[in-house]
């Protein structure tokens, strides 16, 4: 690689690393660098370096990453970029004449001592470059690296020693015939295919300078860089490549396929997706996923009531997408106003359904809506016991207004019979008493009551009025004999007066009167059968008895 002469860099881009599938290396570690400082114990800018790894490292498509094989030797070449005015400003120390030195001359660097932060000084201004590799998954674990000699015999490499005086423009290093000393894990393929477990490494490249602390010298970090993902083979890379042909699209019975990543509307797929597109899809169809039951293991039913609260806890939002992403995404000026969620609220309520692809997140829209589905089957719960207790409801307030309407009904009845309780001093022919009897429903105590109710008092009572009136009539007669005895002789002449019509006492008590209110004529056809005592019992009997089958 040749410096540009105008320039203290190579001809190439400043930035880290190359393109057009070339290793690209970026800085590692870079909280671990120490400062250079110059002769003033000024500190001095970091130094601009590109590293380009010249071969021994093959791009392959199909696993989007660069492949080595093991024995096959790989080449860095290291352009290391020294600034010509970094001490032009220094100021000069000592009263003496001093010659202002224009080129990167560093002297000390600083670095932690016993806890301290000291300076110290560069031994001989000597640099050191050296390389190592270490795993992508557990990047403290370094893999040694290899350097093979002119007879292919490896040995372990060795840090690769320069200076840096302040005469250069550019310090450009090349190490060649470098190998690692292990293979990456999980090599194999599945079916044709990478596999989904493969191990990846890093290459390493550092750079650092030697002090010395008393007789021990030791070596500060400066700076450091590591490359792309690398798988590192045992069988040479090309026994895992596609045909060319399988890296392009093919007509195979009518359908048109292709072995990789495919990215409408978009130069790059988004994560590890095989389809991207930019843009809306049109579909009169339907689509569909894998649920076979055969297909699944640890099945268990979700909790609809947690489903639901989570889906309470969704915002929903309406939103617009930046004018920016919509003419990246090719989306209308229309269609960039969109609804839905916020995927860090939703990350709150829902994490499994946010997915971080590398550059966004992005979010699951089937796992909302089965969280939907299960909020809905238990609000459905919910209703349909709400349901249940209405209708018992409704039944039980049925059930009451015929209750009610029967007590009505009884009340009218026992209001009408109220009036032959006269005939039973005995017994309570009251409202609330036949009310009760009815609620009770015995249909054989209401009739053994009400017949030796109805039965035993009326008799005798019966016998003490006619008891009482044949000792009324003879004390009336002797009285009336007694006071009229001194008048008979006047009135002897005078014809006698008819006699007031005499009231006749029924041997069945009414409810209306103690007496017929008749003249002294006895009860005769229909009005004696009112009047006879066991019809009336017959009758409240049986009203009684419809009462209590009602």
């Amino acid at each position: 690689m040749l410096l540009s002469k105008s320039n203290n860099l190579p001809n190439i881009k400043c930035e880290y690393g190359t393109v057009n599938n070339q290793q690209q290396f970026e800085p590692f570690l870079r909280e671990s660098w120490a400062t250079l400082f110059d002769i003033n114990q000024q500190p001095l800018p970091i130094m601009p370096i590109v590293v380009v790894a010249d071969k021994g490292f093959n791009f392959s498509p199909s696993d989007n990453c660069f492949v080595n094989q093991k024995k096959n030797h790989f080449q860095i070449t290291v352009n290391i970029g020294v600034n010509p005015m970094a001490n032009a400003n220094s100021p000069q120390m000592g009263n003496g004449q001093q010659t202002l030195q224009h080129q990167f001359a560093p002297h000390y660097v600083r670095t932690e001592l016993h806890g301290r932060v000291v300076l110290l000084p560069i031994v001989d201004k000597k640099f050191y470059l050296s390389f190592c590799g270490v795993k992508s998954d557990m990047q403290t674990y370094e893999i040694p690296i290899k350097q093979s000699q002119t007879d292919r015999k490896p040995i372990d490499h060795l840090p690769v020693c320069f200076t840096i005086d302040g005469t250069q423009d550019s310090v450009k290093q090349t190490v060649p015939r470098l190998h690692f000393s292990e293979t990456t894990m999980n090599n194999h393929r599945k079916n044709g295919k990478p596999n989904p477990e493969q191990k990846f490494f890093l290459l390493v490249m550092k750079l650092s300078v030697e002090t010395a602390i008393g007789d021990e010298s030791r070596k500060v970090l400066v700076q450091s860089f590591h490359s792309d993902r690398v798988i590192v083979r045992a069988s040479n890379p090309g026994q895992f490549e596609q045909p060319e042909s399988d890296q392009s699209w093919k007509n195979q019975n009518g359908a048109l396929t292709f072995s990789g990543p495919v990215c409408i509307g978009s130069d790059k797929p988004i994560g590890d997706a095989q389809l991207t597109v930019h843009g809306n899809i049109a579909a009169s169809g339907q689509i569909t996923r894998p649920s076979d039951k055969r297909l699944k293991e640890d099945i268990e039913e979700i909790s609809t009531a947690e489903a639901m609260g989570r889906v309470a806890q969704m915002r929903l939002v309406e939103f617009a997408y930046k004018p920016e992403i919509a003419a990246r995404w090719g989306l209308s000026e229309r269609d960039r106003h969109r609804v839905g969620v916020i995927a860090q609220e939703l990350a709150e309520v829902l994490p499994e359904a946010v997915k971080d692809n590398g550059d966004f997140l992005t979010v699951d829209d089937t796992r909302i809506f089965y969280d939907t589905v299960a909020a809905a089957q238990e609000l459905y719960r919910l209703t349909g016991n709400l349901e249940c207790k209405i209708g018992q409801v409704e039944r039980i307030s049925h059930k009451l207004a015929q209750y009610a309407r029967k007590r009505r009904q009884l009340g009218s009845m026992a209001s009408g019979l109220s009036d032959f309780s006269s005939l039973f001093p005995g017994q309570n022919f009251s409202s609330k008493n036949l009310q009760n009897n009815f609620e009770d429903k015995s249909l054989s105590q209401s009739r053994t009551s009400l017949t030796s109710a109805a039965t035993a008092p009326a008799i005798a009572f019966r016998d003490e009025n006619e008891d009482e009136i044949k000792e009324r009539s003879s004390k009336n007669r002797s009285r009336n004999s007694s006071r009229n005895a001194g008048k008979r002789d006047k009135k002897s002449s005078l014809p006698p007066p008819p006699s007031p019509p005499r009231k006749h006492r029924c041997r069945s008590h009414s409810s209306a009167s103690a007496y017929c209110g008749r003249q002294q004529v006895y009860c005769r056809g229909q009005e004696a059968a009112l009047c006879n005592s066991k019809f009336t019992q017959g009758t409240i009997v049986t009203l009684v008895v419809i009462m209590a089958l009602w």
